[in-house]
């Protein structure tokens, strides 16, 4: 996963300093989302720790019900808002 996430990385610096990408900024007027984060799953808490998932955020009727990542140190690079999907 790190090296493909490394390729990556390397391929979108490529793409912007050839001016192929763009990026759109927020426009600031975002409306917070609900969460009520009461859900568990032994099977995702496992995926996140040992699988290939980066994150997982289950959103249900306007209410984020799980939100997880995978814990820093599981990659090369530890994910967080910033990291691109």
């Amino acid at each position: 996963m790190s090296l493909y996430e490394d390729r990556k990385r390397r391929h979108m610096s490529k793409c912007k300093s050839q001016e192929l990408t763009y990026n759109i900024p927020p426009l600031g007027n975002a409306i917070p989302f609900l969460s009520n984060l009461t859900t568990t799953s032994t099977t995702l808490e496992s995926e996140l720790s040992e699988g290939y998932l980066l994150s997982y955020l289950y959103y249900e009727d306007g209410v984020i019900k799980y939100n997880g990542k995978a814990s820093n140190g599981r990659f090369a690079r530890d994910i967080d808002n910033q990291t691109l999907f």
